[in-house]
């Protein structure tokens, strides 16, 4: 009878070892699996940070070429503006036109 028990015992001790095991590999994949998803999660936020970065650097160099352009258009203007108003002083100085004043 107390060998009866004793293998019952040892049965029972075996599962419960396998069990534990069992539990500690589930741990364990569970573990390893988290790593892996933290790692995709990583590697798509980088690809995101890039992707916004080098949209951002498009954007500001699109804003920076359409400011140059306007600069240059609005440098333009004020050069005409400034010749016109010589004009008109000139005229109204002189009480006639530059291209008058000109000629002899």
């Amino acid at each position: 009878m107390m060998a009866a028990a004793q293998e019952k015992l040892n049965y029972q001790s075996g599962l419960f070892n396998k069990y534990q095991a069992s539990i500690k590999n589930a741990r364990m994949e569970g573990y390893r699996r988290q790593d892996q998803v933290r790692a995709e999660a990583m590697k798509k936020r980088a690809e995101l940070l890039a992707q916004a970065r080098k949209s951002a650097e498009q954007t500001v160099g699109e804003s920076r070429e359409s400011i140059r352009s306007q600069v240059e258009t609005a440098k333009q203007t004020l050069a005409m503006d400034a010749e016109e108003i010589a004009r008109t002083i000139t005229s109204n100085v002189l009480g006639r036109s530059a291209a008058d004043a000109k000629s002899p």
